[in-house]
């Protein structure tokens, strides 16, 4: 058969091979070079009638190359490679069997391998004696093997190598390789003896788990089992029984089918939402952007979200005015740390703004000014990023909180961020906005505070007068008034998404074919949840896509075969 490094080939390889070697020689290292001195070229004659070639080959190649069989010698000296020994074992054989002299190793005739150990053959130096001793360098089991390959065969199975690594990391350290089949034949044996041990090691747990609660740790440590523990235990078996008996039964059959049922439902809607990449073994990169997108799930408060009262003033009423100043306020736990910029308007102050907040900008010599008095201001670009790195800062989920921030300061500062490509890092740092104009009506009556604008609400419900319309003012007071009136009300119907306005305006289209309720479009655009993502829905698993969508939501279905239609008529 036709090798070609140690392998079988076929003949077509094999002269492929011996062609390429015999047109690219390897230069061979001298004498003196050589560290294996097992790769050496040289005939060696072993009885009458055994030739054994050895082939000069690239050491990092060794270990492919070569295989040294147990019960024959290699005709290397002794005294060339390493060895693993065990120093103890050997220290005791270094005794003449004959006449009771201490060994040399410099002594040494010739060495035997089998495998990772040797026999020594060591000439006695007593003239009397002159004995030839056997010494072995390891211990050796009953049946004759030397333990370390047995060890060998272990560390293979536990660090899940194969022989050919093994002997590749032999060689690499100038250590004789072992017979591969040897190896093989070793770990055979301790796989066997795992595989045993670890069936009684677990048949054995199983055994000791169950007489736990008779009181065998007790007997263990060396204490009674007490009327308690045994007690305890007698119950504890008891209703294990009573488990075990009504596993079988028709009800506890109808509750596995119902938890059953009810995860499937659970999978059906994840995997709407999330499309086909919530299924395994999906190549990403072969799948369109809109299939991957997310359907945003309902939004809702947890103890570790923190409240961010902001406010903004800008330079007129419309959602299309510039930024003047912006302020914040953490309102969460033992943190109130604020913010606060005046920002460089890119238009001009209306008359009538500037007489409500007291602001005035020079664009002349670039100064601005509050109530005459000149302040520090920056560009509408670094206040904004200032602002969400002050939000990042908190490492938790946020929640803008505002007073009519619903109506003019969200579709404000959404804007201003849109422009400089901010809108999405902002929707990453917060979940949503709580409007405390919203809040007030449901909880306050009319009567009881006269109107809802904010001066009036801490007047009223704190005793409290301030500068309004100075967003620092503002903050403060508002910061005050929801921590003690309205942070306990605050539910998860209250927080709406900030991207609310945009989302509400998809719907526009289904509102004029009057498939959609306002009410279920304010439902839907609370969560985020916009036109687009009904119809992903519905493109995802048709009816019962957009049915789980509108049931997780808490919507009634009474409009969802219109809405259906609508999107059937679209394709």
């Amino acid at each position: 058969m036709l090798r070609v490094k140690g392998k079988f080939a076929k003949k077509t390889r094999f002269d492929r091979y011996q062609y390429m070697t015999e047109r690219n020689p390897v230069a061979v290292p001298k004498e003196s070079e050589r560290e294996h001195c097992y790769a050496k070229t040289e005939q060696l004659i072993i009885d009458d009638d055994s030739v054994i070639e050895h082939v000069a080959v690239d050491e990092t190649e060794i270990g492919l190359n070569i295989e040294i069989d147990d019960d024959i010698q290699d005709g290397v000296g002794w005294t060339m490679g390493r060895r693993i020994v065990e120093l103890g074992h050997l220290a005791k054989k270094m005794v003449c069997s004959v006449c009771n002299s201490r060994l040399h190793l410099l002594d040494t005739v010739d060495e035997k391998k089998m495998g990772l150990g040797s026999i020594l053959r060591i000439r006695c130096t007593n003239n009397v004696c002159n004995a030839l001793c056997s010494v072995e360098t390891g211990k050796r089991s009953k049946t004759g093997g030397f333990d370390v390959n047995t060890k060998a065969a272990l560390g293979m199975v536990h660090c899940g190598l194969g022989a050919s690594h093994v002997n590749g990391f032999l060689t690499t350290i100038n250590i004789p390789p072992v017979n591969s089949a040897t190896l093989r034949k070793k770990e055979k044996i301790v796989g066997e003896a795992i595989l045993k041990e670890a069936e009684y090691s677990c048949q054995k747990n199983i055994e000791e788990e169950k007489k736990l609660n008779s009181g065998k740790v007790n007997k263990t440590c060396m204490l009674s089992p007490g009327q308690y523990s045994l007690k305890y235990g007698t119950k504890l078996d008891k209703v294990r029984a009573d488990e075990k008996r009504k596993s079988g039964t028709r009800e506890t059959k109808r509750k596995r089918m119902l938890k059953k049922i009810k995860k499937h439902s659970t999978e059906s809607i994840a995997e709407v939402k999330e499309g086909v990449s919530y299924s395994s073994n999906v190549d990403m990169e072969a799948i369109p952007e809109d299939i991957v997108t997310q359907i945003p799930s309902p939004i809702s408060a947890s103890n570790t979200d923190i409240y961010v009262v902001f406010d903004i003033e800008t330079t007129g009423f419309g959602k299309n005015s510039d930024i003047t100043q912006i302020s914040a306020k953490v309102c969460s736990g033992t943190d109130n740390s604020s913010f606060s910029r005046y920002v460089i308007p890119r238009k001009d102050i209306s008359i009538q703004a500037s007489q409500v907040t007291g602001i005035s900008y020079q664009r002349s010599c670039n100064k601005m000014y509050v109530h005459g008095k000149e302040v520090q201001c920056v560009s509408l670009n670094e206040a904004l990023i200032d602002f969400l790195e002050f939000l990042q800062s908190k490492r938790g989920s946020i929640i803008l909180v505002g007073h009519n921030i619903s109506a003019f300061d969200i579709p404000v500062l959404m804007n201003r961020l849109n422009e400089f490509n901010l809108c999405g890092e902002l929707c990453r740092i917060a979940k949503g906005f709580v409007d405390t104009l919203r809040l007030s009506r449901r909880m306050f009556p009319k009567e009881e505070v006269g109107n809802y604008k904010q001066e009036t609400l801490v007047n009223k419900l704190l005793g409290m007068r301030y500068p309004a319309h100075d967003a620092s003012e503002d903050v403060n007071a508002l910061c005050e008034l929801f921590k003690i009136k309205l942070l306990d009300s605050c539910c998860n119907g209250d927080i709406y998404h900030l991207r609310f306005h945009n989302v509400k305006s998809s719907y526009d289209r289904l509102l004029s074919l009057k498939a959609i309720t306002k009410p279920v479009v304010t439902a839907l655009s609370k969560e985020g949840i916009s036109a687009h993502h009904l119809k992903l829905a519905v493109k995802r698993n048709k009816y019962v896509g957009l049915k789980s969508i509108l049931k997780e939501n808490k919507l009634s279905l009474k409009h969802a075969h219109k809405i259906m239609e609508v999107f059937s008529g679209e394709e």
